[in-house]
C-alpha cells in the first residue's frame, strides 16, 4: 500500500510538472505568434513610411513646378491694350473703306470704278 501511495504521489508530481511545462510552452507559443504579428506590422508601417516620404518628395517637386509656372505667367505681357488698338485700327479701316466707296460713287469719273 505504501508503494501505491508513493507511486501515486510521484505520478501526481510528474503530471503537475508536465502540465506546468506544457502551459509555459503554450504561453511561449502565443507570445511568439504575437511577436511575429507585431514584426509584420512594423515592416508594413516601415513600407508605408517609405511610401509617404516618396509622396512628400513628389509634392515638393510639384510645388516647385507651380512656383515656376507662376513666375512664367507673371512674365507674360498684358495684351489687352494691343487688342484694343487692333480693334480700333480695324474700325478705322472700315470707316476709310466706306469713305472711299462713297467717294467712288459720288465722283463721275468712270476710271475710279
Amino acid at each position: 500500500m505504501e508503494w501505491l501511495k508513493e507511486r501515486t504521489g510521484q505520478l501526481t508530481v510528474f503530471v503537475g510538472i508536465l502540465s506546468t511545462l506544457t502551459g509555459f510552452g503554450w504561453a511561449g507559443a502565443e507570445l511568439y505568434n504575437r511577436l511575429v504579428v507585431v514584426e509584420k506590422k512594423i515592416q508594413s508601417s516601415a513600407a508605408v513610411r517609405a511610401s509617404v516620404i516618396e509622396i512628400e518628395k513628389r509634392f515638393e517637386g510639384l510645388d516647385v513646378e507651380i512656383v515656376n509656372l507662376k513666375d512664367r505667367v507673371k512674365k507674360i505681357p498684358d495684351n489687352t491694350e494691343l487688342y484694343k488698338s487692333i480693334a480700333d485700327v480695324e474700325a478705322d479701316i472700315k470707316v476709310l473703306n466706306n469713305t472711299v466707296e462713297g467717294l467712288k460713287q459720288n465722283s463721275g469719273n468712270p476710271l475710279a470704278n
